[in-house]
C-alpha cells in the first residue's frame, strides 16, 4: 500500500484547497490519504472532528493508525512525520528541522510514501460538515435568521488582507437604499468594524452572530488561541452569509470566493441549504 501525507497549512480555504491537490493526487497514484491538520497553526484539530470527504474513489484518515508497516520518507520514520509541522521558506513549504522540499507534486510517483503541504487554486470538493456540527450550526442560528428575516450579508476583512472600510459604508448604504433592506449582517476579522459600522449608518440595523477576538490587528486565525470556536464561529458566519438575500464580499478574500463558488457549484455546497443570495 503507498500512502500520501497531507501537511495542512494556512488559514481554513487555504488548508482546504491544498487538501483537494492531495484528493487528486492520491487517487491519481492509488495512495491511500492521511490527513494531518493536528499541527496546523491555525488549525490544530483533527480534520474528522469536523468534516468529512464523500468520494467513494477515495480512501483516507484523519490520523496514523491505519500504517501499520515501518515506512520511511526520506529515510525519516514515519511516525517521526506525524510529530514534525512544516516551514515556509522564500514561498514554498519544507518538513520542520529538514530541508526536505514538500510542495513538490511530481517526481515521487514511485515512492511508498509521499508527504505533501501546498496551496491550490482548486476549490476543495466533495467537503461535507459532520452531522453533529451541522446540527449545532442550525440550531445557533434559527433564531437570528428568523428574528432579521430578509437581510444583507457583509464579509470585511481587514488584518492580514486590508480593504477600505469607507467603501464597504458606502456600498452598504447604497444596497440598503436600493433594496429597502435595514437587516445588516457583518462577518468580519476586524475587531473594531462592528462598532465603525454602527456608528456610521445609525439608521441600519447590523447584527452578528459571534464575536470578533481582539488580536491587536493581527490575523486572528494566527493569534487566537482557542482554534475549535475559531473553527466554528467562521462556519457559522459562512451560514449566515449563505441565508442572506444578498452578499458583500471582500474580494480578495479566500472565504468570500469560497462562498461564491459554493454558490456556482452546487456539487460543492458545504451546507444542505440552497444558496439563494446575490452578489453585490
Amino acid at each position: 500500500m503507498k500512502y500520501l501525507i497531507y501537511k495542512g497549512t494556512g488559514g481554513l480555504v487555504h488548508m482546504l484547497n491544498g487538501l483537494q491537490s492531495s484528493v487528486e493526487l492520491s487517487k491519481k497514484e492509488n495512495r491511500t490519504l492521511i490527513i494531518d491538520t493536528n499541527r496546523t497553526t491555525s488549525f490544530r484539530k483533527s480534520f474528522n472532528k469536523y468534516f468529512f470527504i464523500y468520494d467513494k474513489e477515495l480512501n483516507y484518515f484523519s490520523d496514523y493508525e491505519s500504517i501499520v508497516d515501518d515506512l520511511y520518507f526520506e529515510n525519516i520514520d514515519i511516525f517521526e512525520i506525524e510529530n514534525r509541522g512544516t516551514k515556509l521558506i522564500d514561498g514554498k513549504y519544507y518538513l520542520s528541522n529538514s530541508d526536505i522540499c514538500i510542495q513538490n507534486l511530481s517526481g515521487m510517483e514511485n515512492k511508498i510514501v509521499r508527504v505533501y503541504a501546498g496551496y491550490s487554486n482548486k476549490f476543495i470538493q466533495n467537503l461535507r460538515l459532520k452531522n453533529e456540527l451541522l446540527y449545532e450550526i442550525f440550531d445557533y442560528t434559527f433564531s437570528f435568521i428568523k428574528q432579521h428575516n430578509q437581510y444583507i450579508s457583509v464579509h470585511f476583512r481587514n488584518t492580514d488582507m486590508k480593504n477600505s472600510i469607507d467603501s464597504f459604508i458606502q456600498k452598504i448604504k447604497e444596497s440598503s437604499e436600493k433594496y429597502n433592506i435595514k437587516n445588516i449582517f457583518i462577518a468580519t476579522d476586524d475587531y473594531q468594524a462592528f462598532e465603525k459600522f454602527s456608528l456610521e449608518l445609525p439608521e441600519l440595523t447590523f447584527f452578528k452572530v459571534c464575536e470578533t477576538p481582539d488580536c491587536n490587528g493581527k490575523n486572528i486565525h494566527y493569534h487566537f488561541d482557542d482554534t475549535d470556536t475559531l473553527i466554528k464561529n467562521t462556519l457559522k458566519d459562512l451560514y449566515m452569509i449563505v441565508k442572506s438575500k444578498y452578499f458583500i464580499p471582500s474580494i480578495n478574500s479566500g472565504i468570500s470566493k469560497w462562498i461564491i463558488h459554493q454558490q456556482n457549484n452546487k456539487d460543492d455546497s458545504l451546507f444542505d441549504d440552497d444558496y439563494d443570495f446575490t452578489v453585490i
